[in-house]
């Protein structure tokens, strides 16, 4: 619970304060930076995260090469899910260069999989973005299934929906969550939040592909998954719940609640510091109202984004093919 994290958190601080030695300072600030990207606070992580990488390259601190990749690696996700592609594709080529040269792969794979995917599909490529996941997924233990296991099976599904092959990404994740109870990723909330919304995703966009009862059977499990993100009671799920229902919505033929929600989930998103998903929901906007693109593409511009409808399409599916 939040109370029993902050109380953790508190004893932590005092005990860092205490020893004022900066790896004590490091685990510290690196715990902040996870339990806020666990709650789906992108920039306190980021921020916390890059305090514990500084602390960690005090000379003091020489060898702890996993505490390092651990905090880089919380620092690249909160940039991911801000949608600051282009502040991680400064940092990311450089600090993945080096953990291949020291063949560091737990550094190699939470640097790579979603990471190099968001980046990839930025500079609308999604055959290099497979073919890097290929090479990850080759480096992935047999032996379990692990959070980077869930990092390559959300990039490969998602970079599949991004090529517009819905059938071919939800045989990338169908059935994968059993792995997740298995191992109990599926009790970490934002793992679980992070899975669901992209299989809501895949819902949706095989929805838009088909007709009849077909089109309407997947209409109906996807907003059955989105009532889930619902009830998990935090900001960015149901920021993202209310951009999928649009998304049903539009695909269901009714594009004037798709615009009212659309309005409200664009809001939300932004507040939610989740700038990709809101300027897809603004895109999308932009079309059904007939607006000037102008302003989304700048926004498109300044994310590092080369093509915006096909990432709009991605983020929040349902609006390209469907019937209006």
């Amino acid at each position: 619970s939040r109370a029993a994290t902050r109380r953790v958190l508190v004893a932590g601080r005092t005990l860092a304060t205490s020893r004022r030695e900066p790896y004590s300072r490091a685990m510290m600030s690196l715990s902040r930076g996870i339990a806020a990207l666990l709650r789906g606070h992108w920039s306190s992580s980021r921020k916390s995260s890059d305090q514990a990488v500084e602390h960690l390259q005090h000379e003091s601190c020489h060898g702890y090469t996993w505490e390092l990749a651990t905090a880089r690696t919380f620092a690249f996700w909160s940039l991911q899910y801000q949608g600051n592609l282009g502040e991680l594709a400064r940092r990311q080529p450089e600090m993945l260069r080096l953990a291949k040269e020291s063949d560091d792969l737990f550094a190699m794979l939470n640097f790579g999989t979603q990471v190099t995917a968001h980046l990839e599909l930025a500079n609308d490529n999604p055959e290099e973005s497979l073919r890097r996941l290929e090479e990850d997924r080759a480096r992935l233990s047999s032996g379990g299934f692990f959070i980077q296991h869930h990092n390559q099976v959300l990039a490969k599904t998602y970079s599949l929906l991004y090529q517009a092959k819905p059938c071919d990404a939800m045989a990338a994740i169908d059935g994968q969550w059993k792995n997740y109870r298995r191992e109990f990723l599926s009790l970490i909330q934002q793992v679980r939040v992070d899975h669901r919304q992209v299989f809501v995703r895949v819902l949706i966009a095989l929805a838009a592909s088909e007709q009849g009862e077909q089109r309407s059977r997947l209409l109906s499990d996807a907003r059955k998954e989105i009532h889930r993100l619902r009830k998990e009671k935090v900001g960015w799920a149901s920021a993202l719940a209310i951009a999928f229902d649009a998304g049903c919505d539009n695909v269901a033929g009714d594009s004037e609640l798709a615009t009212e929600k659309l309005t409200q989930a664009s809001v939300l998103l932004f507040r939610a510091d989740m700038k990709l998903f809101a300027t897809a929901a603004e895109h999308h906007l932009a079309t059904l109202q007939n607006n000037d693109p102008t302003r989304v593409n700048e926004r498109w511009v300044t994310h590092c984004v080369r093509n915006g409808p096909r990432m709009a399409e991605m983020l929040v599916p349902g609006f390209t093919g469907a019937p209006t």
